[in-house]
């Protein structure tokens, strides 16, 4: 869900990473018994994270989301700008269970932003910005990328898919280079579902002025949507497998403003979201919330893990269990830093150690089906002249 990082163009490097051959654990060491994994869960430390090397990608690579299918299938995308000339191509990265490779493009054409990538049923689908024509997806046939349709007035696109392997397409009217769900250029009012490859455009009864941020959804029937009013102000909308609506939105402290830009549809915890906080001194603080069917409750989370704007550009994502298990953000420490959620607290953890961060990194995580196992890129700076930035990869098993 997460978009390249504004103005800042970055330059590949191979990450100090895991030894050739060698394969993240992504079995979970808790024991079957149901007894047994919530003792576990309750006493879990935190695993560490560990970076793995990716391709030698010509030109400055951006990396923009990742998406976990299995512990041998997993998906990257982004672009890099081919220098002198400037020329921008896609990218996509794919994992085997063994490392990351570069996956042709073969149908994608050149000056195309990928931002977004998602895979249901076997499908894989990318999303992006084209420099002429706006919002784009193509889907994989063979080892051809096919475009698809893009819904009527939607010139930022995202992705996101239901567990019937339904196809989502939302974003903003906004267009070409941001938007979709990074920021207040997306409309939240532009959400579509696809029959096949044709989309249907949902009303959802939205502000226009609300910037869409994220989708998730615990069944084919029950999905939920996360934005901001452009200034401040969370908006939370839900599916009931016929129509999207405007729902109950959660409400920030007295003397603060919100902002949600992740969200975590479960079937058995209920609905989880982040964002930030503003105070009216201009503080920002991390801003976790539950809704448990009934009402919202913010949820504590360490102080320390504050987001360096109103726009947090976090991410969440889901443990085996199905409930929460990470939450990512850049800080603006200049290293890598997450929430992990276990026996109903989070915890502050250090990623990897390693050139820092880019100011303004946005970092997206993924969640390896059926596992603990989970992935992040975020960006880092490169030690060049120009301050450029490279592309990082971490797994914690």
């Amino acid at each position: 869900m997460r978009f390249p990082i504004r103005g800042i163009t970055l330059t590949a490097v191979a990450a100090v990473g895991m030894a050739a051959g060698a394969v993240p654990a992504t079995a979970s060491t808790v024991a079957h018994h149901p007894r047994a994994r919530a003792k576990a869960a309750s006493q879990a430390a935190p695993p560490a994270w560990k970076q793995v090397a990716i391709p030698d990608v010509p030109g400055n690579l951006q990396l923009s989301q990742v998406t976990a299918v299995s512990a041998t299938d997993a998906w990257a995308v982004g672009s890099t700008i081919l220098l002198p000339a400037g020329t921008v191509e896609p990218v996509v990265l794919q994992w085997n269970g063994t490392a990351w490779s570069q996956f042709a493009v073969a149908g994608i054409p050149d000056y195309v932003s990928l931002t977004s990538v998602a895979v249901a049923n076997g499908h894989v689908w990318v999303s992006g910005n084209d420099n002429a024509a706006g919002g784009v997806v193509y889907r994989l046939s063979g080892t051809q990328w096919v475009s698809v349709a893009v819904p009527a007035g939607m010139n930022s696109v995202s992705l996101a898919t239901s567990p019937n392997g339904q196809f989502w397409a939302y974003g903003g009217n906004e267009g070409y280079p941001y938007g979709g769900d990074d920021g207040p250029a997306a409309d939240m009012t532009e959400i579509a579902g696809y029959t096949g490859t044709t989309p249907q455009a949902y009303p959802t009864g939205a502000s226009t002025a609300a910037a869409g941020a994220d989708l998730s959804f615990a069944s084919s029937t029950d999905g939920y949507a996360v934005g901001t009013l452009n200034g401040g102000g969370p908006v939370v909308l839900h599916w009931n497998g016929t129509a999207w609506s405007t729902a109950p939105a959660p409400v920030p402290p007295k003397g603060t403003i919100g902002s949600l830009d992740s969200v975590l549809d479960t079937s058995s915890a209920g609905v989880w979201a982040t964002g930030a906080l503003e105070s009216r001194s201009g503080a920002v603080s991390t801003w976790v919330v539950h809704w448990n069917g009934k009402s919202w409750t913010t949820v504590k989370v360490p102080s320390a893990f504050a987001p360096q704007s109103l726009f947090f550009d976090g991410n969440i994502s889901a443990g085996e269990s199905g409930g929460p298990q990470w939450i990512s953000g850049n800080t603006g420490t200049g290293t890598t830093e997450y929430l992990f959620y276990a026996g109903g607290t989070f915890t502050a953890v250090k990623g990897t150690t390693g050139a820092p961060l880019q100011s303004g990194a946005v970092m997206d995580l993924a969640g390896v089906p059926g596992s603990d196992a989970t992935w992040a890129i975020s960006a880092q700076l490169d030690g060049t002249s120009s301050a450029g930035s490279a592309p990082r990869i971490e797994f914690a098993p």
